[in-house]
Parts: C-alpha cells; sequence; structure tokens
C-alpha cells in the first residue's frame, strides 16, 4: 500500500491519439478507461497511457483529446502512465475523415507537468529525481521522474536541489531512460526554504531598576512613627491592636497635638 505524501501533487495536460476506449462497468456508463500512447521524437522508448475519465460525450478511437488531471508513473518500464482526468478537451472543428486532420489537432505537442514533490537524490550532472504521490480510483498513486536542471545563463544562479528538499516545477515530459522512468525538461522551479534552527537565548533573572529600588527605600509615615515608639501607646496612651494601624497613628498624632 502506498502512504501518501504529504502537499505533492502533479498535474499533467496531455494531447493524445485514442487507440482504444473501455467502459468500467456497464452499471457506470460513464466511466470510461481511454488507452493512448505517448512517443518522443528523441526517444524509441513509447510510453502506454492509461486515462481514467468520466463523460456523457465520450470521444472516438483515433480522435486526438486533450486530457487535463493527475499524473502518476512510478518510473517502471513496465507500468503504463496513469492520468485522472478532471477535464477532457476535443478540437471539433477537425474532420475525423480529413486526410490532413492530424495537422489540425495539436497532435505531437509535448506533455505539460506542474508537480510539486520530494526531491529523492541529491543532483548529478544537473539531474535530480522528484517523487510523491496523488490520489486516484480510490487509492493512492505514486509518481516519480528525473528532472534536468538546463546549463544555461538563465539557471547559472540557481541553488540546486538536495535530497529531502521539497520543490515545485513546471516543465515537459521529452523522454524516458532505459530503466524506464520519465524525464522532464525544466521550465520553472520554485525551491522551498528549509527551516532555520532556532537560536534560544538563556532567560537571565530580571533585576530592579534603580528608580524602583530608589522607592522601595522609601518608609511610610507609619513606618516612621513605629521607628520613634508612637506605635507602642494607642489613641489613649495604652497599648492596643489599634496602634499598630494608620487610623492609630493618627489619633495619636491628634493627641500629641493637643
Amino acid at each position: 500500500m502506498v502512504t501518501a505524501t504529504p502537499n505533492s501533487s502533479c498535474y499533467v495536460y496531455a494531447a493524445l491519439l485514442i487507440t482504444d476506449d473501455t467502459v468500467a462497468a456497464s452499471d457506470k456508463p460513464r466511466q470510461h478507461l481511454f488507452s493512448l500512447v505517448l512517443s518522443f521524437p528523441t526517444s524509441i522508448h513509447d510510453v502506454m497511457v492509461h486515462t481514467h475519465a468520466f463523460t456523457n460525450t465520450p470521444p472516438v478511437i483515433d480522435e486526438v483529446v486533450a486530457f487535463w488531471g493527475s499524473m502518476a508513473h512510478s518510473g517502471s518500464k513496465d507500468q503504463p502512465m496513469q492520468i485522472f482526468a478532471t477535464s477532457i478537451e476535443t478540437f471539433p472543428w477537425a474532420d475525423l475523415d480529413d486526410s490532413s486532420y492530424m495537422t489540425k489537432v495539436p497532435s505531437g505537442c509535448p506533455v505539460m507537468v506542474i508537480s510539486t514533490g520530494v526531491v529523492e537524490t541529491d543532483c548529478v550532472n544537473r539531474i535530480f529525481i522528484l517523487g510523491g504521490s496523488i490520489y486516484g480510483n480510490g487509492q493512492q498513486n505514486v509518481f516519480r521522474f528525473k528532472i534536468w536542471i538546463p546549463n544555461t545563463p538563465r539557471w547559472a544562479c540557481l541553488p540546486l536541489p538536495t535530497s529531502g528538499q521539497t520543490v515545485t516545477v513546471r516543465g515537459e515530459i521529452y523522454g524516458r531512460d532505459e530503466t524506464g522512468i520519465l524525464t522532464v525538461m525544466l521550465h520553472d522551479i520554485q525551491l522551498q526554504a528549509r527551516a532555520a534552527p532556532s537560536s534560544s537565548t538563556p532567560a537571565t533573572p530580571g533585576t530592579p531598576s534603580p528608580k524602583r529600588a530608589r522607592r522601595s527605600t522609601r518608609r511610610s509615615n507609619v513606618q516612621l512613627l513605629e521607628e520613634e515608639g508612637v506605635a507602642e501607646a494607642g489613641p489613649s496612651g495604652t497599648t492596643g491592636a489599634g496602634a499598630g494601624t494608620l487610623v492609630g497613628a493618627m489619633n495619636v498624632l491628634g493627641t500629641n497635638a493637643t
């Protein structure tokens, strides 16, 4: 079972010729599985494409149709590319019976891909492997492909991605190598910044400011009276509980004044 990769995605736009159409089941007439073939002008290794789509007006065999949706491919030589289509674009202005039909539709256009995933290997010769997973047909599906960073002045200052880093790329699928993994020519890339380690400064105990220290040395009238011995007598000159209070001290002051 494939484990979901957080924050990963892989979307493609592919205009391909339909070679077969299979309905999933008699009770699901809208669910189609289209078979297509992806060819590369610079590679002899074609890729079988299975596109899952829901439609009431399915295209016909030998018609060129553009699909937009999520793409999965594990990089295996024997596994077909899976596209879980969210939209289908047809080209009704072109007549299928026209001998020049293929010149009037976008056949042979490269498959465009926009993907966010995790770098699986460090760059070697400006090539790294990007991987992740997408959801389709009730399960998680893996995608893996090589990204080639062109060695041109535009990319001269680009920091090369490192293993474990999350990146978003946009490019075109232009071939596959002998192992079966698809290769993407880079058009744009966004590197996710790594979180910097947090530097914590140990807390130091606070010290009172000089102003606060001066205030703490001030004494109230009650304290002054206690130091002079006045607080030992109550309002009538006798000791009592009221002598230690502010009211008692004021009474003592009033008695002494008279």
